[in-house]
């Protein structure tokens, strides 16, 4: 709408050169030219108002855009949240996984009713005297790398790396 106006304005300009040229006994040609003059003040202030209003479309998509990257950081983070917590709840049963293959039904040998299997329900200590301290060395592990990368990661914030990896 701007760029026709400031056409048909550039265009009136252009008339009114014209009419300097092939002046008429009416006005005389410092009278056109003053005219020439406001008409050219009057486009150059149009021109600035259509300036302004892109330099604040501007201005406003970046805060939307400021706004979303925003958005987009708080949601990353509650998701990196909570893998964190995922991550240590896997960790905390694995051993115990793992190693409950070990002491399966044959590994005592025994039915209900029956000394042997008596003797695997008295034996179940063992169990937890294996999975326990397992469990308790691969938290401590995964505590300590998981404290040793946000060290590293640190160190290279304060170094101006940024970043992870």
């Amino acid at each position: 709408m701007t760029k026709k106006l400031l056409k048909k304005e550039h265009l009136h300009v252009e008339s009114l050169e014209a009419q300097v040229q092939f002046c008429s006994s009416q006005e005389s040609e410092t009278e056109l030219s003053a005219k020439i003059a406001r008409m050219q003040h009057y486009i150059a202030d149009i021109a600035e108002e259509e300036k302004q209003m892109l330099e604040e479309r501007k201005m406003r998509r970046e805060e939307r855009l400021q706004d979303l990257s925003i958005a987009i950081a708080e949601a990353t983070r509650r998701d990196s949240h909570t893998m964190w917590g995922i991550a240590w709840v896997t960790i905390a049963f694995l051993p115990a996984t793992f190693i409950t293959p070990f002491f399966g039904m044959n590994f005592f040998n025994g039915r209900l009713g029956t000394p042997a299997f008596d003797g695997a329900s008295r034996s179940m200590w063992i169990f937890f005297a294996v999975a326990l301290p397992v469990s308790v060395v691969v938290l401590t592990v995964f505590w300590w790398w998981d404290r040793k990368v946000e060290m590293d990661e640190g160190r290279k914030a304060e170094r101006g790396g940024g970043g992870t990896g």
